[in-house]
């Protein structure tokens, strides 16, 4: 059976920097939540960094990637759970 891969286009890496280290705390705790509560999982990976994103430079805040649709599923929701707070999104973009 052959796999096929996604189409890149539809692949979103997204980052939420925080405006200091208290926000990204807290957006970072309100994406765990948002992961752990879905009544519909999200098909997205969160992360710090592992040994697979070595290609991304920045090391700080919450890395999401993942379909398009997903991605943009799952920041509704965190903005949602972070509420005050929020979470400031910047889109990676390897050039």
């Amino acid at each position: 059976m052959k796999t096929e891969m996604p189409d890149p286009h539809d692949l979103w890496v997204v980052n939420n920097f925080g405006m200091g280290l208290r926000e990204t705390a807290v957006a970072h705790l309100a994406a765990i939540r948002v992961l752990r509560e879905a009544d519909e999982p999200y098909g997205v990976e969160l992360g710090p960094l592992d040994d697979d994103w070595l290609t991304l430079v920045a090391s700080l805040g919450t890395w999401v990637r993942g379909p398009a649709e997903e991605v943009k599923r799952f920041i509704d929701a965190w903005r949602e759970e972070a509420g005050e707070m929020g979470v400031a999104i910047a889109p990676y973009i390897n050039r």
